[in-house]
C-alpha cells in the first residue's frame, strides 16, 4: 500500500534507484501525512503479526538492568504520546513511576517531548522519582508565534515561556535541550 501511495508522486523506476542523484518532485504537508501515516501503520501492522507488542516491557527493562545498564532512555516521535496508542490515554507516568522501581536502574531519560503535551502529571512524576533524570528533550522548532502558526503547531512563545518557567521553578537543576528549525518557510 506504502509503495501505491508513493507511486502517485514519483516516477517507479525512481522509487527502486538508489545509486544516483534524483530530484523529486515537491510534496505538500498533506502527501508527507499521507505517506508517514501509511508507514507507521504498515509497521503496526507487521510487528502486531509477528506478536511483538508496542508497550515498553518492565520485564526487558529489568534484563537490561540485570546485564548492567545503568540508564534507561525512552525515545520516540513523541514521547509524552505513549500509551495513546496502546490504552488509548497517555501513560507516561504510569510508565514512569513502573520503570523506577526496577533494581539496578540508575536513570530513566525521557528525550523528545512535545512542548504542548508537558503535563503538571508529568511532572509531578518527574519530581517524586529520583531516578528520572531531570532532563528535557524539548523540540521547540521556533520561538516566534507566527512561525510556529505557520508551522502547525499548537502553541505559541507564551507558551514556551510559560513552560520553561514552569519546568525551573519545579525543577532546580533542570537540563533542557532542544532543536530549533532555520530556514522556514
Amino acid at each position: 500500500k506504502l509503495l501505491i501511495e508513493l507511486g502517485k508522486f514519483f516516477k517507479p523506476e525512481l522509487l527502486n534507484r538508489f545509486d544516483e542523484i534524483v530530484v523529486f518532485k515537491p510534496l505538500t504537508r498533506e502527501h508527507m501525512v499521507t505517506i508517514a501515516t501509511l508507514g507507521i501503520d504498515n509497521t503496526k501492522r507487521l510487528l502486531s503479526e509477528q506478536k511483538i507488542g508496542l508497550e515498553v516491557s518492565s520485564t526487558a527493562v529489568t534484563k537490561l538492568a540485570e546485564l548492567g545498564v545503568k540508564e534507561i532512555n525512552l525515545i520516540s516521535q513523541d514521547t509524552t504520546k505513549y500509551g495513546e496508542d496502546i490504552y488509548s490515554k497517555p501513560a507516561l507516568p504510569g510508565l514512569l513511576k513502573q520503570l523506577s522501581k526496577i533494581k539496578g536502574v540508575i536513570w530513566i531519560r525521557l528525550l523528545y517531548l512535545y512542548p504542548s503535551r508537558v503535563t503538571d502529571e508529568l511532572l509531578n512524576m518527574m519530581v517524586s522519582l529520583k531516578n528520572v533524570a531531570p532532563y528535557f528533550d524539548i523540540p521547540l522548532q521556533h520561538t516566534e508565534s507566527r512561525i510556529l502558526k505557520l508551522m502547525g503547531r499548537f502553541y505559541d512563545k507564551k507558551d514556551i515561556e510559560a513552560l520553561v518557567a514552569k519546568i525551573r521553578k519545579r525543577i532546580k537543576n533542570a537540563v533542557i535541550r532542544t532543536t530549533l528549525i532555520v530556514g522556514f518557510p
